[in-house]
């Protein structure tokens, strides 16, 4: 699974490299900035949520509901 901070930079080489397309070719500079525009409109990879506790949970029993 991809880190806040790797989609970051992998969001940031593809925004250089489209910029430098549109540099190098100018007949490809719509195109470039199109896709620099999508990639920047990507939202972050969402967070993952934190693993359930296990020891609150036994053989599908929950502590504070099934023991009282």
């Amino acid at each position: 699974m991809t880190t806040s901070g790797e989609w970051q930079r992998n969001l940031d080489a593809i925004v250089t490299l489209t910029e430098e397309i549109a540099r190098i070719s100018p007949d490809c500079a719509d195109k470039a900035m199109q896709i620099a525009r999508l990639v920047r409109s990507l939202d972050p990879p969402a967070r993952r949520a934190p693993p359930e506790d296990d020891a609150t949970e036994v053989c599908g029993l929950h502590h504070e509901t099934d023991f009282a």
